[in-house]
């Protein structure tokens, strides 16, 4: 994250992250973080969290305090109530992660190990940015690499609700 900030920086000086705080993957603390960063900063441009759920009670907080133009949200996991949440406009963008999804990966990687097909000790699972083309269109605008792939919420949901349809016994795998 320092990392990225650290680059970002370079091309755009004035970015500034506000805050940078724990939540122990507790909803509830993450929901107190926002309350008191809606009071502390007159100007949020955006709110990114590590966990989905760490975010879902910021949409009502921001959209409460009236600020739902101004403070974009990002989420990360690639849960479907997230990915619908990106599909209509109140999630600028996920990672297409997901329970459902990621044991799916997991089962066709043991599948492809007892068949014998030799795959690769350390795999990764492939991920995507989840936004909308018009999103996508703006990212790219401002810098955001074209070797970064997304895919639109309408696809993220039906691959986050059916993983066999990437990784299912009669799909080629590439680990």
């Amino acid at each position: 994250f320092d990392e990225a900030v650290i680059d970002i920086q370079k091309e755009h000086p004035d970015f500034e992250v506000l805050s940078e705080q724990p939540t122990d993957w507790d909803p509830v603390k993450a929901e107190k973080i926002i309350e008191d960063w809606l009071v502390a900063y007159d100007r949020i441009d955006g709110i990114v969290t590590s966990s989905d759920g760490l975010l879902y009670a910021g949409v009502e907080l921001v959209k409460n305090a009236g600020r739902e133009d101004e403070i974009n949200l990002f989420g990360h996991d690639g849960d479907v109530a997230a990915l619908e949440l990106v599909r209509d406009g109140v999630f600028k963008a996920d990672s297409l992660l997901g329970a459902t999804r990621l044991q799916w990966f997991i089962t066709r990687y043991a599948v492809d190990i007892l068949a014998g097909k030799n795959p690769p000790k350390i795999a990764w699972m492939p991920t995507y940015f989840v936004m909308t083309d018009e999103t996508a269109d703006l990212c790219y605008a401002n810098g955001l690499s074209e070797e970064i792939t997304y895919i639109d919420p309408e696809k993220a949901i039906e691959y986050a609700k059916t993983g066999y349809l990437e990784f299912g016994p009669d799909k080629e795998v590439e680990y």
